[in-house]
């Protein structure tokens, strides 16, 4: 049972283009149902207000799973994981 409605589960995913928010991984095709993430996790003060949700994947939700932060690939510090609503995709990942 989803903690999300089907009203929010609906606009989550048309706002994100039907596809994971993270990845950009299309919904079309994977067997598995895209959870709803959110961005600032709950454990972190993150609300259920839909700037704070975002649709992903089940590779991504698993990887993020309740973290904000995560280790900058290059200098080894924390650094604030990609936010959908904040951040430029194609600048974030350059």
């Amino acid at each position: 049972m989803s903690a999300f409605s089907a009203a929010r589960r609906a606009e989550v995913t048309t706002r994100a283009g039907f596809r994971c928010e993270y990845c950009h991984l299309p919904t079309r095709g994977p067997v598995a149902t895209f959870p709803i993430d959110h961005v600032i996790p709950k454990a972190a003060g993150g609300s259920n207000e839909p700037s704070n949700l975002a649709l992903t994947c089940p590779h991504c939700d698993s990887h993020k799973w309740a973290a904000a932060l995560g280790p900058d690939p290059e200098s080894g510090e924390p650094v604030r994981f990609f936010h959908p609503r904040e951040d430029v995709w194609d600048e974030h990942f350059a």
